[in-house]
Formats: structure tokens, sequence, C-alpha cells
């Protein structure tokens, strides 16, 4: 078990079959504030039987680059993509879904502190949680840890007080400047600064020299932060 995104798109796509793009909302856990996750259209494209022309057809009506399409998968149009009846069925023996609100999360941060001793981030609690609503909270479950509390203190203290000491690689950091570079909003630009950055391409002398995590980069960021 493990937390999927603050937005409702995962948690409505397996209950009802629809994959809506809808308003991000800011959470306690910034790392799901997003409404499109390229991981769940990889999901997809498993559950159409790895036919990337199905795929692209509703994808890019979803994305409102394409026509509104019908095809043997589903429905598609612009915000909202609807998978048939039968593969709905399939993808819920694939997967369970429940959603977390900002105090569930918080109460559930707070009782495994006191509890367990055990200092959950606001990412891996709303697996928790979910366990919890589901009923699978036994002996066989595991739910997998997203990242340490320490990069979501602010979160964190606000129902645990005082906070336990940073690991030290994580506590070297706090004091340093941060820098950023802008990026053209472009796949060429985002390519060229991979390539700088690991030697593979001279670097122009405008260009600020940073390090920047090949995550972002990855992630196709307009703006890339580092310490």
């Amino acid at each position: 078990m493990r937390g999927t995104h603050a937005c409702r798109h995962s948690n409505t796509s397996v209950p009802i079959g629809e994959y809506a793009k809808e308003q991000i909302a800011t959470s306690i856990s910034p790392s799901m504030d997003i409404c499109v996750s390229s991981n769940f259209e990889r999901y997809l494209f498993h559950l159409f039987g790895d036919d990337p022309q199905k795929l692209r057809a509703l994808m890019e009506a979803f994305e409102g680059s394409g026509d509104p399409v019908t095809n043997s998968v589903g429905v598609g149009k612009s915000r909202s993509l609807k998978v048939t009846p039968q593969l709905l069925k399939k993808a819920r023996e694939d997967f369970l879904s429940e959603r977390s609100n900002t105090e569930e999360t918080l109460a559930l941060i707070k009782e495994y502190n006191e509890v367990h001793g055990y200092l959950y981030c606001p990412h891996s609690a709303i697996g928790v949680v979910a366990v919890n609503k589901l009923g699978l909270n036994n002996e066989s479950m595991v739910v997998l840890a997203t990242a340490h509390a320490g990069k979501f203190y602010d979160a964190v203290k606000r129902v645990v007080d005082p906070l336990p000491p940073l690991p030290p690689a994580l506590a070297a950091v706090q004091s340093l400047p941060m820098r950023k570079t802008d990026v053209p909003n472009s796949l060429k630009a985002c390519q060229n600064i991979v390539l700088q950055r690991i030697g593979l391409q001279k670097q122009p002398p405008s260009v600020l020299y940073i390090v920047v995590p090949l995550l972002v980069l990855a992630l196709g960021a307009a703006s890339f932060y580092s310490f």
C-alpha cells in the first residue's frame, strides 16, 4: 500500500472509472499536488493491453490537444477520460483506493508518533490512513514510506512539537543559500540543461552553474532549484 495523489484523480479512477483533470489543490503533501500523473498514464498503457495508439488517442483528447474520441478501451474528451466497464473491473482487481484529508493525515502522524514512536511524513501517512479505512491494518500489510519526515517539518510540526533533530546531511543544507536557473518551457532546453550539468555539452558563459536534481529535470519543470 502506498499513498497516491492529493488531488482526486487516482481515487476516482478506480471506484468510478473516470480520470478527471481538476484545479490543483495545495496540501501538506506538496509532492502530491498534481493533476496529471505520468505514473498513472503508464498504468493505463498496461491496462489497455500495451497499445500505444489507443492510449495516445484518449490522452490527446484528455489533454485537449486532440478531438474527443471513443474506442474499444474508453471515452476521452477534454479533462476527462473514462474506461469501459470491463477495464474498470480489471483495474479494481489491481487496486483499492481511499482518500485522506489534512485533518486525518495529521491525526495519523500524531498517533503513530505518540503510540509507536514512529514519525511519518505526510505523504506516507496517507497510505496508512487508506489502510485503516479499507480495514486492511493487519500483520501482513506493508506500507511503503515515501520520504523522511524531516523533509516536511513545517507540516509535521503542526502536531509534533518539539521535533526530533534532522539527519546530519539534511540539517547541513538548511542554512545554505538557494540558487536557481530559469529554463524555457521546451523539451530541447531541458535536454540541454541535463547535458550541460553532466559535462556532455559546453556550458554557455551566461548560464549560472548549479547542481540540478535530475529527477526535477525529468519532470520537465520550467524552473530548477537546488541547494
